[in-house]
């Protein structure tokens, strides 16, 4: 489960490989200078850090000794750690940085404690009540098991019942309970995944309208932590959300895709797409009139690989009505786009490359236009390396089918120089 080779602390510096750490200086599980060491219920003193990786992964003995343990409480051992730090102290002229004294991890019973007084001042004493939330939020930013034990504890569905509480005075304009909303947001985003609770209150229109409005106006961590929160609404399948109704919206999304502020939120953006145009047919067509398609289109010559696959899932989802299809054929660049992510950038976005190709080839209304331009970009050529290289299922099916219908027209408008695929079997 571990490595357990040895190497220096990544605090030493180079050229002091001279240095003997001491052997009860180092963690049994990692062999390294151990920074935080605590005690097994067994007796032995491990490195906070590893041992709880071990417990996490499934370890249910200690390594040394193999006795069982179950939910074992980690006492520091601060006689330990100060040897530690004093023979860092002594070995510093060498190039060993002092190992400072780490923080108490918080307690459930803390976080249960700060949680209910948080819910106390919220309707009491709004300062008092961001004090709180701040604070527990470095909390969390200090460690992993922090950020673990205050999820484990409700924390989710608290802060989201005040969310949904301050939601409409933020909205009106009360400065305090936007900031408190602000912290909320950035605390709940450390804090996913959200329970199901939670998400029922994350998903009110109020808390919907006040995330769009951070959209819109917010400063940059703001607009960022919205667009992230209305992606994991938008994609949790649990909950039933009519988004015909949560006016602005697409505005603000298209205004995120066409003017992105940052790679996560540019992503956040188009998976939210991606999930509330895949299954309504009003939504879809609302979309494409506001220019979705064409957006997308723009972004994606220059995306990386995670903006790609993204977008295309956004274009293919946004694809399945008529006027999506109508409006992605009538862009200059949307057939040679799709054909030339073919092979190019993953097994995903070949798929779904594949499947706006067939889409649009498919639809009588845009046929003959898809599939001249498909020809003359080298997409039979490529569709037919995808078969023999090999392809299963419904992909299968889809690349066969737009080989039998492009086949008939490759005379016409079949432009690529079949010597550059001279190596290919050709059955048609």
């Amino acid at each position: 489960m571990f490595s357990r080779r040895s190497k220096l602390p990544e605090k030493l510096k180079p050229g002091i490989k001279s240095i003997q750490i001491p052997s009860n200086f180092k963690c049994p599980i990692s062999l390294e200078l151990m920074r935080d060491p605590v005690i097994m219920p067994t007796g032995i003193t491990y490195d906070r850090q590893s041992i709880e990786r071990w417990l996490d992964e499934g370890g249910k003995t200690c390594p040394v000794t193999n006795q069982p343990v179950h939910e074992p409480e980690l006492i520091p051992n601060h006689a330990l750690r100060r040897m530690i730090q004093s023979w860092c102290v002594a070995n510093s002229s060498n190039g060993v940085d002092r190992i400072p004294t780490p923080k108490i991890p918080i307690s459930e019973a803390r976080v249960s404690e700060i949680l209910s007084e948080i819910s106390v001042s919220s309707d009491r004493n709004l300062a008092n009540c961001l004090k709180l939330v701040r604070k527990l939020k470095i909390s969390v930013r200090e460690s992993e098991r922090n950020r673990r034990c205050v999820a484990s504890s409700q924390a989710g569905r608290v802060l989201a019942s005040i969310f949904l509480q301050i939601a409409g005075k933020s909205r009106a304009g009360n400065s305090d309970c936007r900031a408190l909303m602000e912290e909320i947001m950035a605390l709940l985003m450390v804090l996913t995944p959200l329970t199901l609770e939670a998400f029922s209150f994350l998903s009110s229109r109020e808390i919907l309208l006040c995330l769009i409005e951070g959209l819109r106006q917010g400063n940059l961590e703001l607009r960022k932590n919205s667009a992230l929160l209305i992606k994991e609404i938008a994609s949790n399948g649990e909950l039933t959300i009519d988004f015909r109704k949560i006016d602005g919206l697409f505005e603000s999304l298209l205004q995120i895709i066409r003017d992105p502020i940052c790679s996560s939120s540019l992503k956040a953006s188009l998976i939210t797409v991606f999930y509330v145009c895949s299954s309504d047919e009003e939504i879809r067509a609302k979309a494409v009139k506001l220019g979705f398609i064409s957006a997308i289109l723009d972004i994606l010559p220059d995306s990386d690989r995670s903006v790609c696959e993204k977008a295309m899932a956004a274009i293919d989802a946004l694809c399945k009505s008529k006027e999506g299809r109508a409006k992605a054929s009538e862009h200059a660049l949307m057939v040679p786009l799709v054909v030339k992510k073919i092979f190019r950038v993953s097994d995903l976005v070949t798929e779904l490359s594949v499947t706006v190709l067939w889409r649009l080839c498919k639809d009588e209304e845009c046929k003959l236009k898809s599939v001249s331009e498909a020809l003359q970009v080298g997409a039979f050529q490529k569709l037919l390396l995808l078969l023999q290289v090999g392809c299963e299922g419904k992909i299968k099916e889809k690349v066969t089918d737009l080989l039998k219908v492009t086949n008939s027209y490759r005379e016409r408008w079949e432009c690529v120089d079949s010597g550059d695929f001279k190596g290919l079997k050709r059955p048609f």
